[in-house]
């Protein structure tokens, strides 16, 4: 009997995925390896999660502390590890916020869209076209992408990503909150302008419409500000994180205006596991290192070397995105482009468009890693 991962995976799991042609059973820094020891240069980070790379020293040491204190107590107690993650998160994203901790990024969303009902007594919602926010039955019924939403919602509307007017036609006064994606990233990492984000903040403050922002990809540096909406100079209402806010522990993070929510009580929200000592002490560590390593301008200044060399790249004709959070358009099938770069020894990332490849890469990613990453490319076309 082989009894190696892959077929071991197959028969006792549901098949849920499309999986790369290989098991990944040990990360270091940029790069991942396989169970023949083969190396991969991770330029997608496990759909961006590993915003520090993998297996940084800091958080394996961070995580051994903690887990040598506590390994886990729930929120019915008081603890040291949350206090400081949720005081470096608001330090971190700014304004006078306070926080709620969950487990994932759809958990994270589905907080938002609650503490919203709760406070405006209104149960009606906007997203948009193309936008993702997660597959828990709410998060999904804000889902702008078709195949994956709850079409049984009757309580949303979605709009055109980009397109001021149709928003517009559907803030009547009888909607709770928007909610927007930074950026459409598994759409085909697809942006807005900032004048459009400025435009649509007067309308829902307007109508007396709340503003939620799903930062769980664009959030903590990767688009070269510590925040996306930082660069587009708005508020939003409630602010959502994940993916590598706790570099690659399970997170979900939904951060709220203290005045919104001061009249909550408890048990308006709960999470056994949200804002576990684990959990928190890697928050802080990671913005720590965020901070001391400056990660965030490293982001811009790596994606910009990046962009550079894509401007003289045949067959790539569009760059999507900023910093780190990338977008390439090409006259080539992305799911050839993928296996193309794997047999290079890289892995880049697909999207719902079929001529998008994405790149999430690690902050930490180094010019001899993006000399890789060009000297593929060169053969490869």
């Amino acid at each position: 009997m082989d009894h190696s991962t892959m077929p071991i995976e197959d028969h006792y799991l549901i098949p849920s995925y499309s999986k790369l042609p290989f098991s990944v059973e040990k990360g270091q820094g940029c790069y991942v390896f396989d169970e023949q020891g083969n190396r991969f240069l991770d330029l997608y980070g496990g759909h961006a999660v590993a915003l520090l790379g993998h297996s940084h020293p800091a958080l394996i040491q961070a995580m051994v502390d903690q887990a040598s204190k506590l390994f886990f107590y729930s929120n019915v107690a008081y603890n040291s590890a949350r206090a400081m993650a949720a005081k470096s998160l608001v330090d971190w994203v700014g304004g006078d916020r306070q926080v709620f901790f969950s487990n994932s990024g759809a958990e994270a969303n589905e907080n938002a869209l609650k503490l919203a009902q709760i406070v405006t007594g209104k149960d009606h919602f906007v997203s948009f076209s193309g936008s993702f926010h997660g597959r828990t039955q709410g998060a999904l019924a804000m889902t702008g992408i078709r195949k994956y939403r709850d079409s049984s919602s009757s309580k949303v509307q979605f709009a055109k990503f980009g397109d001021i007017e149709d928003l517009e036609r559907r803030l009547d006064g009888s909607v709770a909150a928007v909610m927007f994606e930074a950026i459409q990233s598994l759409s085909g990492v697809v942006t807005a302008s900032k004048e459009y984000f400025q435009a649509a903040v007067k309308l829902c403050k307007n109508t007396d419409t709340l503003i939620i922002f799903d930062e769980i990809q664009t959030g903590l540096g990767r688009c070269g500000h510590e925040m996306y909406f930082h660069d587009i100079d708005i508020n939003p209402d409630f602010v959502t994180l994940a993916k590598g806010a706790a570099g690659g522990y399970p997170v979900g993070i939904t951060l709220a205006k203290r005045d919104l929510v001061k009249d909550l009580k408890p048990g308006h929200l709960g999470s056994t596991f949200g804002g576990g000592p684990l959990a928190c002490a890697l928050i802080t560590k990671t913005l720590s290192i965020l901070k001391n390593d400056h990660l965030v301008g490293r982001a811009r200044e790596q994606g910009d070397k990046i962009l550079s060399i894509l401007k003289n790249t045949r067959h790539i004709h569009e760059v999507r995105g900023q910093g780190l959070l990338l977008g390439l358009k090409t006259d080539v099938p992305a799911s050839d482009l993928i296996q193309r770069f794997l047999k290079k020894g890289i892995i880049v990332g697909g999207s719902l468009d079929p001529h998008i490849v994405r790149l999430l890469p690690p902050l930490t990613l180094s010019d001899k890693d993006i000399s890789l990453f060009e000297h593929a490319l060169r053969e490869i076309f």
